[in-house]
């Protein structure tokens, strides 16, 4: 079995740095807790983790436009303009 390592790729994101700006959301997020959301494909071509990445406990609802804001990695990037 091949090995992997801990890097994620963000889903749907073309961002500089993945592994910077997920510190960097973190450290100011105050958040310890994260979670993945795998996609149809689970690794890239670098070997990363392919995913969506969520702070906080598991939302119950993945389709209210708040929780996605307030605890979706992703779409933090997007509204601080990192991606």
């Amino acid at each position: 079995m091949p090995q992997r390592d801990g890097r994620v790729r963000l889903i749907g994101l073309a961002a500089p740095d993945d592994e910077e700006i997920l510190a960097h959301v973190s450290k100011t997020s105050g958040c310890r807790v994260v979670w993945l959301q795998m996609g149809s494909q689970t690794r890239g071509q670098g070997g990363a983790a392919l995913a969506y990445v969520w702070r906080g406990d598991l939302p119950r609802s993945f389709d209210d436009e708040e929780t996605i804001r307030d605890r979706m990695f992703d779409a933090q990037l997007l509204l601080r303009g990192y991606a």
